[in-house]
């Protein structure tokens, strides 16, 4: 519902002071790359390469996770650890190539599904 239907009207003026100050309070990263010709990969697109990455770091994270109880999946030998480390991670690209492929199809049709935040 939008607020002119409402009957509401939202007056805001931008403190460019206090904009600046968090600017200033944010943090900083570098990204580097080996690729040196700015036509072939352009900062913005080096940052959203980047940020894409963020998916499959939360995979990882799932199963860095001390709540997994990974404990009580019992293995005798380094072996099965290591077999279970890559059924998991074979997983992990299993479900990414799904989302993707979903979100293509869905940015081919022009449609979007909301996450959990309504974003």
């Amino acid at each position: 519902m939008k607020y002119a239907e409402c009957g509401y009207e939202v007056k805001y003026q931008e403190n460019q002071s206090i904009i600046e100050l968090e600017k200033r309070k944010c943090g900083r990263f570098i990204i580097a790359t080996n690729v040196m010709d700015e036509g072939e990969l352009s900062a913005e697109e080096m940052l959203k390469q980047y940020k894409n990455q963020q998916s499959c770091e939360r995979g990882f994270r799932f199963l860095k996770d001390p709540f997994l109880l990974i404990k009580s999946v019992y293995v005798k030998s380094p072996k099965r650890v290591e077999v279970m480390g890559i059924l998991m991670g074979l997983c992990l690209l299993v479900y990414n190539i799904g989302q993707r492929m979903i979100r293509q199809e869905l940015n081919k049709r022009g449609e979007k599904i909301r996450n959990q935040v309504r974003k």
